[in-house]
């Protein structure tokens, strides 16, 4: 497979919503989506979710510096600044 910067971003884009929206199926035990969609969109999760989702994104990067893969590994951590200036900017209501 070669090493380009789409293989790391789309994974780092997919993992830290599915994560979290499968971390808060888990806790919160609420399989209805009408009321998972109102928590996250009403801000009340989203940012500690998104947050979650892009520690897995670590592992992701780690990965691909452990197999040589430098610029998928590029991909991830500019998807995760992303997510990041996403987490900071929902956090402070800015959006």
């Amino acid at each position: 497979m070669k090493d380009n910067w789409l293989l790391g971003i789309i994974p780092a884009l997919i993992i830290p919503p599915v994560a979290g929206w499968a971390y808060y199926l888990y806790m919160t035990g609420e399989h209805d989506f009408y009321v998972l969609s109102q928590s996250i969109l009403g801000h009340v999760v989203l940012a500690p979710l998104l947050a979650l989702g892009c520690v897995l994104n670590l592992g992701l990067f780690f990965l691909f510096i452990r197999t040589e893969k430098y610029r998928a590994g590029r991909g991830v951590i500019a998807v995760t600044l992303l997510y990041a200036i996403l987490t900071a900017l929902i956090k402070f209501n800015l959006i």
